[in-house]
């Protein structure tokens, strides 16, 4: 069987938006089963994008929902988040669509409602009728009664959507789940709205920590293992006997850059150790086995930096798209899971401080990094914040530690004291071909607890010098 659910919450009635109104729309970033279950491999990520039609069945691109199939009703329930520049407040209506495919009302009412945070209770919103059991896929609409801003939590920006069956007579099967909100046009200050504390099975990094940062997986040789070099044992700047890391971070693939580097992550684990799972989030790499996934309307502008001045092949992406991009991001979040990785290092999430070829405001990039966070958590792993230091105040409640670059170079190492201060830890290299020194870098590092390597831009295997 398959079947899609399209959700989408607006704040407009026959489609009619108000003046002085503007809309926003939202993908879930969880789904939470009370009873019953979903589709073995499958996602919150597969609802992000409706792509199925007429009678088509891509079992990796819906949910099936599961009532007859786990022996009981289901009941679940997706979570939006709205951007901190919309306050609760400001909302004037909610709208949610369905696009789905399943058993009829007559067979088994498939329900959604929507939480009132005011009164505490669920308002319905509609019912799988006026559907053929089993037809083609079929979009339903549902406008949600006022007060509006009722239905959204003022601490959080969140909206709570449930999804409940009659019985468990059958299961059904949802594609793409977004929510429309129309609400005032004026944007107000962002406010830092906490995210709920990470689950008790995440690996955390301690502050005591010491990591390996090699992204290039071309070792060979004795102590290697998918291309990473793991009988490192260095004098670090502090003195003694030699170190060994603790924690790699590593790139998501092996040598061939096509598959999963579960060979290093096992042989990490062997060894005791924990691994970081290194993805680009911010930018299209050409070289990357789904880079024909982006459609070229969120490639921007050609990425700065590297040995030579440029990133080649590399494109910043508009992270304002969360509907196309959190999909292909789930994705690899997903392969990181699957090959045994214990935590996500998201990179290049400050694309609206490098002129990406897109109109990216500080909040659309807030909205997208505490979504990678939630991707994360939402697949068992640990999430790190890499550099994005003008928005640390607001993303720390999300993210388990921080990864930094070259903070010693341009004086901005102190804003990482928040994570410090949280119990989070800090992880910071600098790089020994932009002038980086041990002397200049290890001394406050060590001093403030941040657990800091001095490298060299291509991150091989070596150099490494620990600070401590």
């Amino acid at each position: 069987m398959a079947g899609t659910v399209l959700l989408t919450i607006g704040g407009m009635l026959a489609g009619i938006t108000p003046a002085n109104a503007d809309t926003t729309t939202l993908t879930p970033v969880s789904l939470t089963t009370g009873t019953g279950s979903i589709g073995s491999g499958q996602s919150v990520g597969n609802l992000r994008v409706q792509d199925q039609s007429s009678i088509a069945d891509d079992w990796n691109k819906y949910v099936e929902f599961r009532g007859h199939t786990a022996n009981t009703a289901y009941s679940g329930q997706l979570t939006y988040t709205l951007p901190p520049s919309v306050p609760a407040s400001s909302v004037s209506g909610v709208q949610l669509k369905v696009n789905y495919r399943g058993p009829s009302r007559a067979e088994q009412q498939w329900q959604w409602s929507v939480y009132n945070f005011a009164t505490g209770s669920w308002v319905v919103l509609g019912d799988n009728t006026g559907t053929t059991s089993w037809g083609i896929w079929k979009v339903l609409t549902f406008n949600a009664p006022g007060p509006q801003a009722e239905l959204v939590q003022a601490a959080t920006g969140n909206i709570l959507v449930r999804m409940t069956s009659s019985n468990a007579a059958d299961d059904a099967d949802l594609d793409y789940a977004g929510l429309t909100v129309t609400h005032a046009e004026t944007t107000p200050t962002p406010t830092p709205t906490p995210t709920p504390t990470p689950g008790p099975d995440l690996w955390l990094p301690a502050q005591t920590d010491r990591w390996q940062y090699q992204l290039q997986p071309n070792a060979t040789g004795s102590g290697t293992a998918g291309g990473i070099r793991l009988n490192l044992c260095t004098v670090s700047y502090s003195g003694g006997s030699c170190v060994s890391p603790t924690v790699y971070d590593i790139d998501l693939y092996a040598p061939d850059h096509v598959t999963p580097n579960t060979t290093a992550v096992q042989a990490i684990h062997a060894a005791g150790k924990h691994a970081i799972c290194y993805i680009s989030a911010g930018t299209w790499e050409d070289w990357r086995p789904d880079a024909g996934d982006f459609p070229e309307s969120v490639k921007g502008n050609d990425v700065d930096g590297g040995p030579d001045g440029t990133w080649p092949g590399e494109k910043w992406l508009d992270v304002r798209n969360l509907t196309v991009l959190l999909p292909l991001m789930e994705a690899r979040v997903a392969k990181c899971e699957q090959a045994g990785f214990d935590s996500v290092e998201f990179d290049n999430v400050d694309s609206y401080q490098n002129g990406p070829g897109f109109v990216v405001s500080p909040a659309d990039q807030l909205a997208y990094n505490r979504a990678l966070a939630d991707l994360a958590h939402d697949h068992g792993l640990s999430a790190g914040l890499k550099n994005d230091l003008g928005q640390v105040a607001d993303l720390i409640d999300w993210f388990d530690y921080a990864i930094n670059e070259s903070c010693q170079e341009y004086d901005e190492c102190d804003i990482l004291d928040q994570f410090l201060g949280a119990g989070k830890a800090v992880f910071q290299v600098e790089y020994t071909d932009e002038g980086a020194t041990a002397a200049v870098t290890c001394p406050p590092a060590n001093a403030a607890g941040r657990d800091a390597i001095l490298k060299t831009l291509d991150l091989k295997a070596t150099p490494w010098r620990p600070c401590r």
